[in-house]
């Protein structure tokens, strides 16, 4: 009888070229070979799948997973690249992490300050993120608050959805500047009218400027995008 695999669950769309496959993907596919860890590759079904997996006796890492056996792990990019998940309840707000309690006690203070300035020194030194940024260099408001917004299907996930969230922003007797950058993969009618409405105020200023540029004068970030209020904490800017 032959070992148990490593099965990485794909989307179809990927295995078809139809979509990227990350580069990850190939570093974890060729650093279990390179330890003489079989390993497939096989499509993503996810009707079943529990069902399915318990007739064998592979241990299974599944993309954008959110299953719970014992011989599955979720991966998906984390907030911040070049971290990914790999966990056995899910990804992201769903991941085992969400049922810790942060101590910051069992941290050590050097090596995360030193982690810390690595994360700084690549992100804000190389104007870069998530998702692509604009190189060109745009003049911000000093002082401003900065608002990011995320997809609105993101409100299912939140305890305040955007449109409530910008109303109470915008309900403040606060004279300061107002800049809020619509996120770059959201060009739905939905969002359009928000940011239009919103920018009725004359304290707004929407832009699709680098987001570097904008923490880089904001005093305080508002969104509920959990990677742009990591990058404000680089920013050494509230959230």
């Amino acid at each position: 009888m032959s070992r148990p695999a490593v099965v990485i669950h794909l989307p179809v769309a990927c295995l078809l070229g139809q979509e990227h496959v990350a580069p990850y993907f190939h570093k974890l596919r060729d650093g279990l070979e390179a330890r003489r860890i079989r390993v497939e590759i096989e499509a993503l079904e996810r009707d079943g799948f529990i069902d399915r997996i318990g007739r064998d006796e592979n241990f299974h890492i599944v993309n954008h997973g959110d299953f719970r056996h014992p011989r599955v792990l979720n991966t998906a990019s984390a907030y911040i690249a070049p971290f990914w998940y790999l966990d056995p309840v899910g990804i992201r707000r769903h991941s085992s992490i969400a049922a810790k309690t942060f101590d910051p006690a069992g941290i050590d203070p050097s090596a995360a300050h030193a982690f810390f300035n690595a994360l700084r020194r690549r992100r804000i030194g190389e104007r870069t993120s998530r998702y692509p940024q604009p190189e060109t260099a745009e003049e911000m408001p000093k002082g401003a608050i900065a608002v990011f917004l995320q997809k609105g299907d993101a409100d299912t996930g939140a305890h305040v959805g955007r449109a409530a969230m910008i109303d109470a922003l915008l309900a403040r007797h606060d004279t300061s500047p107002i800049v809020i950058k619509p996120h770059p993969r959201d060009t739905s009618d939905e969002t359009a009218d928000l940011i239009a409405a919103a920018a009725r105020d004359p304290r707004v200023r929407v832009t699709g400027a680098n987001i570097h540029d904008i923490l880089s004068a904001a005093r305080v970030t508002v969104t509920i995008n959990s990677a742009v209020g990591l990058e404000s904490l680089m920013h050494r800017v509230p959230v």
